[in-house]
């Protein structure tokens, strides 16, 4: 008989102790702040540069996603191409 009530002691801590582990998990999850891998909130206004603005000396060349096309825009910039010359 004694066994029987050391074994319903011990279910019922296990039980208890599993809850509470349970709740405690459950608690700390809601407080994390979980973003996207590759969400953005990024907003450019007046006075911002986008990351894939141009400029030369502090002279706005122009904008483009692609670095290639960036690099070459400021190699034809700075060549001259663009210049009022070769209107």
């Amino acid at each position: 008989m004694k066994s029987v009530v050391v074994m319903k002691m011990f279910l019922l801590t296990a039980v208890t102790a599993a809850v509470l582990a349970n709740l405690t998990y459950a608690a700390l999850a809601k407080h994390r702040h979980r973003q996207h891998p590759y969400a953005s909130v990024t907003v450019y206004g007046p006075g911002y540069a986008s990351p894939y603005d141009v400029y030369s000396a502090g002279t706005y060349v122009g904008s483009d996603p692609d670095p290639r096309a960036r690099a070459q825009m400021l190699m034809d910039y700075n060549r001259g191409v663009y210049g009022l010359s070769n209107r």
